[in-house]
């Protein structure tokens, strides 16, 4: 007689985090809950020490990789102001590059009627909104850059402040 295995749901599982990530995050509370032993050698000890020196090392690298990016968007800004530009030529804008018009695909018209032509006029309009519109984009970009270095700093700072510490003083009990 053979065994048949349960067939395996083609329903997709509830999403939540994947289980390494629950079995970090179960191992982490019962650290900070004090569940598992404190002695000075064994496992909970082993897991301890790493944990600590873990999120201490993740919370400087998001201060290291924060500040340089701040350091970054300043010399940008101030020092090398065209470091930050993406596009460096004149932006296509149809009707005012001068180029054959059968070349380019356009809306068929009702008889008699003829083509809309851009005059010079409308072309130094367009290419000034599209400058404007570029510059605008990019202020919108470091101002969002800035935005997140600086919310990783106030939560890197006190983050590795904290286990740094706690290290620091497991050390010093030794």
């Amino acid at each position: 007689m053979r065994l048949s295995r349960p067939r395996k749901s083609r329903i997709p599982l509830a999403a939540g985090p994947p289980p390494t990530l629950r079995l970090l995050a179960m191992t982490t509370i019962n650290i900070m809950d004090n569940q598992l032993p404190t002695t000075s050698h064994g496992k909970a000890a082993i897991i301890k020490n790493i944990y600590f020196y873990l999120v201490s090392f993740v919370a400087l690298m998001m201060v290291v990789w924060s500040t340089a990016d701040l350091i970054n968007i300043a010399l940008k800004t101030w020092v090398f102001t065209k470091a930050d530009n993406y596009f460096y030529g004149e932006p296509y804008l149809p009707g005012c590059d001068g180029s054959d018009a059968s070349m380019t695909a356009k809306p068929a018209l009702p008889p008699g009627e003829r083509p809309a032509t851009t005059t010079p006029e409308q072309c130094e309009k367009m290419k000034q909104d599209a400058a404007d519109r570029e510059q605008k984009s990019k202020l919108a970009r470091n101002q969002n850059n800035i935005v997140r270095d600086l919310s990783m700093i106030m939560v890197g700072i006190p983050l590795f402040l904290y286990h740094w510490r706690i290290v620091r003083r497991k050390d010093e009990n030794l």
